[in-house]
């Protein structure tokens, strides 16, 4: 089966998130509007159709593109899971950020995902529905830059501890980027995400 029919999922536990400044933002932190919290990647991986029982949870690149010709093309999707805290204060705006290894005339695009997963053991086999890839939004991918997409619009997010998901699909050719264990030359490549508070 493939990742818009059925499967099953593994739920992880809440990592810690960061407000913008470092400090640990774990337990209650003051609902003051514009305060940007740095939510914390706590899996993203790869799931491919060509190899559906494989797992790529681990690797140092998230991978995607879609299939023109099922019978001969790769098909791969990646996901992302952010753990963050915002105490008592809601969520004004989000803004997803990827560190893009390809470069393409054609866009890279991330929608919600209703569900948590294990890096571990996701594949192509256990990746549960996609519910809904009708709202959108699309970056340009340019190797060695960041393409920071809006998600507000993609769904309401949770006040206090709570996780988000995301899926990111690409066009006719593949396209690469860094997961969080991309630490080549020193520098921290993993997915983030940013939310601004409200009051």
């Amino acid at each position: 089966m493939g990742p818009f029919s059925r499967g099953t999922a593994t739920a992880v536990v809440l990592g810690e998130a960061l407000v913008s400044d470092g400090r640990s933002a774990s337990g209650p932190i003051s609902p003051v509007a514009g305060t940007v919290v740095s939510a914390v990647d706590t899996g993203d991986a790869t799931i491919r159709a060509d190899h559906p029982a494989s797992t790529y949870g681990t690797t140092t690149r998230l991978y995607v593109r879609n299939s023109v010709t099922p019978a001969s093309s790769i098909e791969a999707l990646s996901y992302v899971e952010f753990a963050y805290n915002t105490g008592s204060a809601g969520v004004a705006a989000a803004s997803l950020r990827l560190h893009a290894t390809s470069t393409t005339t054609q866009n890279v695009c991330v929608f919600r995902v209703p569900w948590t997963f294990n890096e571990r053991t996701l594949s192509w086999n256990t990746a549960p529905a996609s519910l809904d890839r009708s709202t959108i939004v699309c970056a340009h991918p340019v190797t060695g830059q960041w393409m920071t997409f809006d998600v507000t619009s993609l769904g309401l997010f949770a006040a206090g501890a709570a996780t988000v998901t995301f899926g990111i699909e690409g066009p006719n050719t593949q396209v690469g980027m860094s997961s969080k264990e991309d630490i080549s030359t020193g520098g921290s490549y993993a997915p983030g995400l940013n939310l601004t508070l409200t009051a």
